[in-house]
């Protein structure tokens, strides 16, 4: 029992080291601050919302001038995600990697690679 106690204990430890210790209770349900940098040099401030129920991900995105935009896609169990929303008639989609409370990865649009983004998720 000792030697399983401590094994959880250290799996524990490494966990909040890494920042992962939230994912296990809520995933990537929570707001997310979000920076993106696109191809052109033009970087963009955002704030996302999540809410996560088995590896479905909706939610919200909302630029800077307040526009308010829907988003929905999966997560795996490894981390992989993918979100998908539309400005006008074009599609874009933000893929990449879940990692404790920060993501990043490519800017999609129309299916074509036009940035990169990065995220943090608000603890409080």
């Amino acid at each position: 029992m000792r030697k399983f106690l401590l094994t959880v204990g250290v799996v524990l430890s490494v966990m909040i080291l890494n920042g992962c210790l939230p994912m296990l209770f809520s995933g990537v349900t929570g707001t997310w601050d979000v920076v993106w940098y696109l191809s052109d040099g033009t970087t963009g401030n955002l704030v996302m919302t999540l809410q996560q129920s088995g590896n479905t991900v909706t939610g919200t995105l909302t630029t800077q001038n307040g526009q308010q935009l829907n988003l929905n896609g999966t997560i795996s169990s490894s981390g992989d995600i993918v979100l998908n929303f539309y400005i006008s008639l074009y599609s874009y989609q933000m893929k990449g990697k879940v990692q404790g409370t920060r993501m990043s990865g490519d800017l999609l649009g129309e299916g074509y690679k036009i940035g990169t983004w990065e995220a943090t998720k608000r603890l409080w």
